[in-house]
């Protein structure tokens, strides 16, 4: 089967996938084959998954509660499946040879083997001293908890002098939640300060840095930038709506934007929460950076970043444009003013797209290319060059 993609140069790369059932000879093609995936009894296999699989299913639900139940009943421990996990039955050497046996006799390849359990890094070193396998990478997979799941990723090749003190920070780790008011925390003491007196500070006394010591700023609930909502727009895909908002509306009043990069990004997150209001206020804010000389300083160069971030908010904020999956895809905001038509483009994969927001309507027209595939809110949309216009409604829903 046969995947075409575009690569961020614009040049067009078939990638084809194989399976060695149906095409045996596929081997001749290569001279080597990689596994990325190999685990070992080093590694701790999550179970977590099971109770998500069964809350959503009534008999297995069930089950689980009565097994749960029974426990109690019988040693006083509950079941948490977060906690449990199992345990791949290979030694790391058996693991290899087993992975390098698939590659070379099956394949006739050459192989390459990376065994990456879970948050573990053991057997790789093991296998350091073994004369066959002593060239085996140093790789993990690295589990991250976040609110209701867990995300893991494939870390490979780390430097072997280096490899624990990596695995020792990545352990140590996380994404902090404050459960009373269910928002990311700035740092790890932040919600333990006192809130900056914002009601005797005087409007001509900002930036912050400027009039007052560092160690009296630090000490408060004051932020010169929106960290954290730059995180949510960063990572789009992660947080939820609600969550987006819960961090705004928190984090919006101790936010003194001091700094040029902040406006922009809180007129992004203001605009996919809802509130266009201080989305067109912090755009604007952005867009005046040096046009209005709002720092003072624009006789030492302009904020060119402050420049980038306002198109980011008309696009990204407005227009709702995101690219997290591999599809590009809006979810637009009617134009603050009832007659007010926001255009503009976008050259994404070798091909060009303009969108025009209007009070009622969103068009979609594939100016160069012929055919791209992007998402109207839960909608997709082909434009083709028989093809190249789409229009839809806007809503107010996020």
């Amino acid at each position: 089967m046969e995947v075409k993609t575009t690569s961020v140069q614009g040049d067009e790369v078939a990638n084809k996938l194989t399976y060695l059932q149906q095409d045996p000879t596929v081997g001749s093609q290569f001279t080597t084959a990689v596994s990325l995936h190999g685990h070992t009894n080093r590694s701790r296999e999550s179970l977590y998954f099971i109770s998500e699989f069964a809350n959503r299913r009534g008999l297995l639900r069930w089950a689980l509660s009565k097994q749960d139940r029974k426990a109690q009943r019988e040693s006083g421990i509950r079941m948490d499946l977060w906690k449990a996990y199992w345990t791949p039955p290979l030694a790391p050497l058996e693991a290899f040879q087993v992975e390098r046996k698939q590659i070379e006799d099956t394949l006739g390849m050459q192989s390459l083997i990376s065994l990456t359990d879970h948050d573990s890094i053991e057997a790789p070193l093991l296998l350091r001293v073994v004369p066959e396998a002593r060239r085996i990478p140093v790789s993990l997979e690295w589990s991250i908890p976040f609110e209701q799941t867990v995300f893991h990723l494939g870390v490979h090749n780390l430097p072997t002098a280096e490899a624990e003190t990596w695995v020792r920070a990545a352990a140590n780790m996380y994404v902090p939640h404050d459960e009373k008011l269910r928002i990311i925390p700035q740092d790890d003491n932040f919600l333990a300060k006192e809130p900056w007196d914002f009601r005797n500070t005087p409007s001509d006394h900002y930036p912050l840095l400027l009039f007052y010591h560092p160690l009296n700023i630090y000490r408060k609930q004051v932020i010169k930038q929106a960290d954290v909502i730059l995180a949510m727009f960063l990572l789009g895909d992660v947080f939820p709506p609600e969550t987006k908002k819960r961090n705004f509306d928190f984090y919006d009043p101790l936010t003194t934007g001091d700094s040029s990069l902040s406006s922009c990004v809180e007129a992004i997150i203001a605009a996919q929460t809802g509130d266009t209001e201080k989305a067109i206020r912090y755009g604007m804010a952005a867009l005046l950076m040096d046009l209005g000389d709002v720092g003072g300083n624009v006789k030492d160069g302009c904020h060119i970043a402050s420049m980038g971030g306002t198109w980011m908010m008309l696009a990204y904020g407005l227009g709702g444009m995101r690219d997290n999956d591999g599809t590009l895809s809006f979810w637009p905001r009617r134009a603050p003013q009832d007659n007010g038509i926001l255009r503009f483009r976008v050259t994404y994969r070798g091909q060009m797209l303009e969108i025009e927001i209007r009070p009622e309507n969103v068009e979609y027209a594939l100016r160069e290319g012929e055919s791209l595939l992007i998402r109207h809110e839960r909608e997709e949309v082909r434009l083709t060059g028989q093809h190249p216009a789409a229009v839809r409604p806007v809503s107010r829903a996020v």
